[in-house]
């Protein structure tokens, strides 16, 4: 299937940005003082594959020593009928957002 932008965020799409949001700060939580906040989403859609492939921007912030922003771009995979939901890490690319 086609990758088909997603403007209005449904209860489904909002849930998958927080399970994303989640396996994410379990990732960055090396350093235990960094608690990440989630500032915005940009860029969702959704492809449907064996599952649905949902990709998007999330904007987070750090709260560490400096605080700093970083833009990741997620891919998580849902497939309900396998129980299976899971961020694609191969496909996951975080940069910082430089501050002025």
């Amino acid at each position: 299937g086609g990758i088909n932008k997603v403007d209005k965020l449904s209860d489904k799409h909002n849930e998958i940005v927080n399970f994303a949001f989640i396996q994410l700060s379990a990732q960055s939580d090396n350093n235990k003082d960094c608690e990440l906040k989630k500032i915005d989403i940009e860029n969702f859609s959704k492809q449907v594959v064996s599952g649905t492939l949902y990709r998007f921007d999330l904007i987070v912030k750090s709260e560490c020593d400096e605080p700093s922003q970083e833009k990741c771009s997620l891919v998580v995979l849902d497939q309900p009928w396998t129980n299976t939901r899971e961020v694609q890490w191969d496909d996951v690319k975080c940069e910082k957002i430089e501050s002025n």
